[in-house]
C-alpha cells in the first residue's frame, strides 16, 4: 500500500513538471500576443526571452531592436533597425559600452564615440586617431582633471592650463 502511495505521488509530480515544462516552451509566444504591438512590452519580452524577432511586432521597431542590442551588446541587432542614424547610435553606444574602437568605425559620430573611449579606458592616446587630437587630449585633460597632461595639447596648452588652475 506504501510503495504505491509514493508511486502515485512520484507519477503526479511527474505529469505536473511535464505539464509545467509544454507550458513554459510557449509561454513567450503566447504573451508576446499580450504585448499586442505596445513597443515597451516587446522590448522588455525580447529582452527576457532572448527572441528579438518579437521587435517584429512593435510599432516602433527601430526603438525594439535600438533597446534590445544595447541591452545585450549585440551589435548584429544594429543592423536590423531600418534608419541609418538609428544604426550609427546603436554601434556608438554598443562601442561605448564594449570600450570597442572598431564599432566607432561604424558610426556618423567617429571622433565623439573614440573620445569616449578614451575617457572610459584613461587612454588620451586615443586621441591620436581623431583629427584634431590637440583638442581632444585638451578636453580630456579637462574632463580627468590632470593639467600635466595639457603639456600634450598643442595649440591649447595655455587654455587647457588655466582651466585647471
Amino acid at each position: 500500500m506504501e510503495k504505491e502511495k509514493i508511486t502515485a505521488i512520484l507519477t503526479g509530480i511527474f505529469l505536473i513538471l511535464l505539464f509545467l515544462i509544454s507550458i513554459g516552451n510557449n509561454y513567450y509566444t503566447d504573451y508576446s500576443d499580450f504585448c499586442k504591438k505596445d513597443t515597451n512590452c516587446l522590448i522588455d519580452l525580447a529582452k527576457e526571452s532572448s527572441n528579438f524577432e518579437l521587435c517584429n511586432k512593435a510599432e516602433n521597431k527601430n526603438l525594439c531592436y535600438l533597446n534590445s542590442a544595447i541591452f545585450t551588446q549585440n551589435e548584429s541587432l544594429c543592423e536590423k533597425t531600418i534608419n541609418n542614424s538609428e544604426i550609427s547610435k546603436c554601434y556608438n553606444q554598443i562601442a561605448i559600452i564594449k570600450n570597442d574602437i572598431t564599432l566607432c568605425n561604424k558610426t556618423k559620430k567617429n571622433e565623439n564615440c573614440i573620445f569616449q573611449i578614451a575617457i572610459n579606458t584613461n587612454n588620451y592616446n586615443l586621441c591620436n586617431l581623431i583629427n584634431n587630437s590637440e583638442k581632444c587630449i585638451y578636453s580630456f585633460a579637462y574632463y580627468k582633471k590632470n593639467i600635466s597632461i595639457c603639456d600634450l595639447s598643442g595649440k591649447y596648452i595655455k587654455t587647457c592650463k588655466n582651466k585647471l588652475k
